[in-house]
């Protein structure tokens, strides 16, 4: 995988790894985020290793430059709702 790639289980813990509670003592705020939804366009890196592993890599967007053949633009969608253990 090219080093700019990270992991695709990487970046979705990246994306989701926000505090679910944020207070400010100065405005007496507090909020609690009990659901989100992210849709990013992402580009991917697949490939397979010697001993058969799929790894698929992912990062935004490098570039979009109009072309007679455009790439082909994945995008991902992450809901997350917290919950009561």
């Amino acid at each position: 995988m090219d080093n700019s790639f990270q992991h695709l289980s990487e970046m979705i813990l990246n994306l989701t790894a926000i505090e679910g509670r944020m207070s400010s003592q100065e405005n007496d705020v507090t909020m609690e985020i009990e659901k989100m939804s992210i849709e990013t366009p992402i580009e991917l890196w697949i490939s397979t290793s010697a001993n058969g592993k799929v790894e698929i890599g992912s990062i935004p967007p490098l570039y979009h430059v109009e072309t007679s053949f455009q790439p082909s633009f994945h995008s991902i969608t992450i809901h997350t709702e917290k919950t009561e253990r």
